[in-house]
């Protein structure tokens, strides 16, 4: 990069002024991406999407709604007798997200409980309560809009010694108003 170049994006970060969670500012999103899975007895990996939904509390601290879905490809399990198939877990959440500022790049974490329902090939559909952990980095591309990469990791709270259970990780948007 030519040093104009650089000048002009360290600039650009600068002006652009620190980012933050705004007390009563209400965030819509959602992050595409990978996600694999055992909730069931097999592990599978596959397309995920999410969406997201959070209301600023305080400038650090939000409540945040999540609801998502993602498919997996299974391989078939003859010890079990299972043909090879696919899964379908549905996931939804309710948490808090805490917004660290740094300029326009911002790490969040994120905490919740919720409920997923899966519904695998060649067994009965099951429902659980799960615990959810996130992270997040997040870079302010103008007052309204943000882009990043997130990741979660859910845990089963009827089962929490069986790891892993859920984790999706992939780019996100948002939308502030």
């Amino acid at each position: 990069m030519r040093p104009t170049g650089l000048a002009i994006a360290i600039a650009s970060l600068l002006v652009t002024g620190p980012a933050r969670a705004e007390e009563g500012e209400w965030r819509a999103g959602g992050q595409v991406g990978y996600a694999t899975s055992t909730l069931g007895p097999r592990q599978g990996g596959g397309p995920a999407a999410f969406a997201t939904g959070s209301y600023g509390v305080t400038e650090a601290l939000s409540l945040k709604l999540r609801g998502g879905y993602s498919r997996h490809g299974l391989d078939a399990d003859a010890k079990r007798k299972l043909t090879e198939g696919t899964s379908q877990v549905w996931l939804g959440s309710l948490g808090v997200e805490y917004t660290l500022d740094v300029l326009v790049v911002v790490p969040t974490f994120e905490l919740g409980v919720g409920y997923t329902h899966i519904a695998e090939d060649g067994r009965q559909p099951a429902s659980e309560l799960l615990l959810l952990a996130g992270v997040g980095l997040d870079y302010l591309w103008s007052r309204q809009w943000t882009v990043g990469l997130g990741a979660q990791y859910h845990v089963l709270l009827t089962d929490p010694g069986r790891t892993p259970v859920y984790v999706a990780f992939g780019p996100r948007l948002a939308y502030l108003f």
